[in-house]
């Protein structure tokens, strides 16, 4: 799953919290579940939102015993949202020749609300948005103060080198994969790529604002 670009939380953010909603809304409805034309592990599963919202991210579960389980979190990627009335292919870890029964456990849409079980975005969804959350601050405060690694040419792959060299408790591979999708977003928008300094206070930037929305959106 790629993550983009990070959504303003005056859009994204309503005043109840996720487990707080009290209607019980839809989940994505499964269309249609097919092998892979690469024939490798993993269904082509086609998802399809007829909510009036925006869905950001889902948990799939197969059934009937729930024994193969996948979650998609889109919310610092808002063009990978599933607009309503819109289909999208997402993959499933199923075995080669299997075809599971497959049903959406819970949804979150992009006003905060759940459709299904809040229980499974409980589990399976706000741990996740924690951790990347404490790993993008652990990391983004390692970069206030940081410098160029010796032995490397140029900004980007300097910066580049000090998020996967850089450790903590908190930095997990998931964070350090959304800080290098950070810093091809920073580079791509132009004038700071070629100033150490200069780009480490971008990045540091967008981590940060990534920090609140996940921390805000995983009460």
């Amino acid at each position: 799953m790629q993550l983009g670009l990070l959504l303003s939380l005056s859009l994204v953010l309503q005043p109840e919290t996720i487990l707080q909603s009290q209607t019980r809304l839809p989940t994505l409805a499964v269309v249609s579940v097919l092998p892979r034309t690469d024939q490798t592990t993993g269904c082509a599963v086609t998802l399809r939102n007829n909510h009036t919202r925006s869905a950001v991210a889902w948990v799939i579960e197969s059934l009937p015993y729930h024994d193969l389980g996948a979650t998609t979190d889109n919310v610092l990627a808002p063009g990978a949202k599933i607009a309503p009335s819109t289909d999208t292919a997402v993959l499933f870890p199923c075995q080669v020749g299997e075809l599971p029964a497959l049903e959406v456990m819970a949804v979150i849409y992009d006003d905060n609300t759940v459709g299904g079980d809040p229980k499974a975005i409980a589990s399976r969804i706000i741990p996740h948005r924690r951790s990347l959350a404490d790993g993008l601050a652990d990391l983004a405060e390692l970069l206030r103060a940081a410098r160029p690694p010796r032995g490397i040419e140029g900004a980007s792959a300097q910066l580049s080198a000090l998020i996967r060299q850089s450790s903590s408790s908190k930095l997990t591979g998931r964070a350090r994969e959304e800080a290098a999708t950070i810093l091809g977003r920073v580079i791509g928008k132009g004038g700071v790529a070629s100033d150490f300094s200069a780009l480490a206070e971008a990045v540091r930037g967008e981590m940060l604002s990534a920090v609140q929305l996940l921390r805000a959106t995983a009460q």
